[in-house]
């Protein structure tokens, strides 16, 4: 097939999503496909250069977008309808040249719909829309849209015209695919955020840790949907308990709630005991995650995000160490079925003290069973999987 995808994030972007298009496009093509990514010039403040080689100058077109002059609804919306609609005019303009049999085409963004709904009319091609978070449910769960605004009003007519009208649709999760197919009589299928191949090699999954459950770690956006504040709070008041003496929590990453997570830790005097990498190159990042003793896993309590699982509990099940997750829906799950891993409500600050707590009690017991987690990703949620569904789901189409 000739696939075009359309994706804002793209590494060296450091987000999910960017190692999500980027992986499955590598895939792609590893399969025979001809594949052209439709992406925007870097803006997602990462460190990480990709090797493009894998990509020649035809196979990956950046179109450049407005960076974010506030945190203002205003401020996305430039960002976000730019990219739209300069992506559309570089795949009409690319037809010429590559006459691509299928568009596939991920959000959110939600205004991407606006060119993949274009693509369907003036490119007369199929396009399979991929939904990995629901929008506007999510912008409204952590306060970025106001329930019962013009901006959510209109957020859920385009999400309602995207279901109904795309050819087809993917998504991250079982619930998220019940929650579409109540909405469209579209097919939807689950193409999860599956792990690299890389990512689940033996030796970086059995490596020894430097900390005898000393050491916490969360690795990824620092962003209003996280729940860090909450995590940090935990983290306090577990180091209450004499259990914890020595005890430290490792942030790897960055996002707008940086700074404000840095003065919460400043203002309750635990600076020797939280330190900050800021953003790392996913492979670095990976390699700080193994030598720690426990992965860490939040997110804000909101109905939306019980409907996704984070691509990170696969990225922290392959690296075998426990897990503690602050989730719910899905993932809360697929965590709970390994031994290793403790699972509580999101944002609940004493249910995660005492996660601390008892993880630190019990991590030579439960790092028994750990690889039970590099198990069942290996077996389910590995990248080369998820790609032979959307492989099918692109041929059913075509």
């Amino acid at each position: 097939m000739k696939i075009l995808i359309l994706s804002q994030y793209f590494p060296p972007d450091v987000t999910a999503a960017a190692y999500r298009i980027s992986e499955t496009a590598m895939i792609l093509k590893d399969k025979g496909h001809e594949v052209v990514v439709i992406t925007s010039t870097p803006h997602k403040g990462g460190q990480e250069t990709l090797n493009e080689s894998v990509f020649s100058k035809d196979e990956l077109i950046r179109v450049p977008v407005k960076p974010l002059s506030g945190q203002g609804v205003k401020a996305y919306l430039d960002q976000y309808l730019g990219f739209a609609f300069k992506a559309l005019w570089r795949a009409l303009r690319l037809q010429k040249h590559f006459n691509y049999d299928v568009v596939w085409v991920t959000s959110p963004p939600l205004f991407i719909v606006i060119a993949s709904l274009s693509l369907q009319v003036l490119a007369r091609r199929p396009t399979v829309l991929d939904i990995r978070d629901i929008w506007p449910e999510s912008a409204v769960g952590i306060g970025k849209v106001r329930r019962g605004s013009l901006m959510e009003k209109i957020g859920k007519l385009l999400e309602l015209v995207a279901y109904r009208y795309s050819s087809a649709l993917t998504c991250v999760s079982k619930p998220m695919k019940e929650y579409i197919e109540n909405m469209t009589a579209r097919k939807v299928d689950v193409v999860y955020n599956g792990v690299a191949m890389d990512h689940t090699d033996p030796m970086r999954s059995s490596a020894h840790s430097d900390y005898q459950g000393s050491v916490f770690c969360y690795s990824g956006n620092l962003g209003y949907a996280q729940g860090l504040e909450s995590l940090v709070k935990a983290f306090a008041e577990a180091l209450k308990n004499p259990i914890m003496e020595g005890a430290r929590l490792d942030i790897i990453g960055t996002g707008v709630l940086e700074g404000k997570l840095r003065q919460q830790v400043e203002s309750l005097g635990l600076a020797d005991s939280i330190r900050f990498y800021g953003v790392k190159p996913k492979a670095e990042a990976m390699v700080i995650m193994a030598r720690s003793s426990v992965l860490l896993i939040s997110l804000v309590d909101s109905d939306a995000f019980e409907m996704t699982v984070p691509s990170k509990v696969f990225d922290c099940m392959s690296i075998g160490r426990p897990i503690i997750g602050g989730i719910r829906g899905e993932g809360a799950k697929i965590l709970a079925e390994c031994r290793a891993n403790i699972v509580v409500s999101p944002e609940d600050v004493d249910a995660l003290c005492d996660a601390f707590v008892r993880m630190r009690l019990e991590w030579v017991e439960r790092s028994e069973c750990v690889k039970e987690n590099v198990k069942i990703v290996k077996d389910r949620y590995t990248r080369k999987v998820s790609v032979e569904v959307l492989e099918a789901a692109l041929a059913a189409v075509n």
